[in-house]
């Protein structure tokens, strides 16, 4: 069964954009494109581990469980935070790539920013 620290498995892509982050503000300025294309990569990683935080660990909850109003806890929300992180720094990465990256960082951060705060 889920146990209630499977909750807390988004820590791992926001672990992981707070690296990217620090590579675009500290390798990049240094290092140049080499660091620049380092931290698209690691993004789309990060990308891919919040979408795994956010679809499936509800999904495993609300199949593994016997979920009522009861047991309902605002812990429910953490497979979403991540994707606000991930859609944050996608604008931090967007701002060392070429134009047509850029565009698509940004196009794919909005999609992870709109998706979960959308009402």
């Amino acid at each position: 069964m889920l146990g209630r620290r499977a909750m807390f498995a988004g820590t791992l892509p926001m672990g992981l954009a707070t690296i990217v982050t620090g590579i675009v503000l500290i390798a990049v300025p240094y290092w140049g494109p080499p660091m620049a294309a380092l931290a698209w990569a690691l993004w789309w990683a990060d990308v891919a581990l919040t979408l795994a935080a956010c679809f499936g660990i509800p999904f495993i909850m609300f199949f593994a469980h016997q979920l009522t109003l009861e047991h309902m806890t605002a812990a429910w929300l953490f497979p979403i935070v991540p994707a606000v992180v991930a859609a944050a720094t996608g604008g931090v990465v967007a701002g060392v790539l070429p134009t047509e990256q850029a565009m698509l960082t940004l196009a794919v951060s909005y999609m992870l920013w709109h998706g979960p705060l959308r009402s």
